[in-house]
């Protein structure tokens, strides 16, 4: 994890038999110290870091890219897959009509993208802080 993401650690709860993470409530303390309730199943638990993002409601919502450097859409959305449906960005800063298809590969630092929430949920995006490269540098810096 990047210096400077310590406060994004979160304790994960993965259930026996499931496949998907769940973000459990945690407290952190001095010393990236985190602790979380132990849950009532059998199941895994991991420290991740993770950057929890507005929730989006249904229809078109505005998403700005808080991250250095670039990731592909389908890594950076990976956390609400299935929930959305077009992603679109242009320089007009006007809501998409309806119907428009995805003209975004890849999320870039600073840059507000619209998103379509599909169904009737809302949907709360987290995001994965930059990895170091093998040489050891952190994109963007």
């Amino acid at each position: 994890m990047p210096e400077g993401y310590e406060h994004a650690l979160n304790v994960y709860f993965l259930p026996e038999g499931d496949d998907t993470w769940q973000r459990l409530d945690t407290e952190r303390y001095v010393e990236n110290l985190v602790v979380a309730e132990i849950e009532k199943t059998d199941g895994t638990y991991a420290v991740m870091s993770t950057v929890k993002m507005p929730d989006l409601k249904p229809g078109w919502n505005l998403f700005s890219y808080p991250l250095p450097g670039s990731r592909p859409l389908t890594e950076t959305l990976a956390s609400i897959a299935g929930a959305y449906g077009a992603v679109y960005q242009d320089e007009s800063g006007e809501k998409p009509q309806d119907g428009v298809e995805t003209n975004v590969t890849d999320f870039e630092f600073g840059n507000t993208y619209w998103i379509r929430i599909n169904g009737n949920e809302s949907v709360t995006p987290y995001l994965a802080p930059p990895q170091r490269t093998v040489e050891g540098i952190v994109p963007g810096s």
